[in-house]
């Protein structure tokens, strides 16, 4: 909603919180990684983008794991 609103301050500052509450939960990563990237922020987008790689990879290797 703060994006929508052009709110770029209240935007990042949640985007913010969102990332660092949202260790190992692929949806929150993702969707704070894309608002900071949105808002210039690439530096906070790219921390964001390495831990959601860092699980999305661990992740990928348990689901093979548990179909073999």
């Amino acid at each position: 909603l703060w994006q929508r609103l052009g709110d770029t301050t209240n935007t990042v500052k949640l985007a913010k919180e969102i990332l660092s509450n949202s260790t190992n939960q692929a949806p929150g990563l993702a969707l704070a990684t894309h608002l900071l990237w949105q808002c210039g922020e690439t530096n906070s987008a790219q921390d964001g983008f390495r831990q959601l790689r860092a699980i999305s990879s661990r992740s990928s290797f348990e689901s093979s794991a548990t179909a073999s």
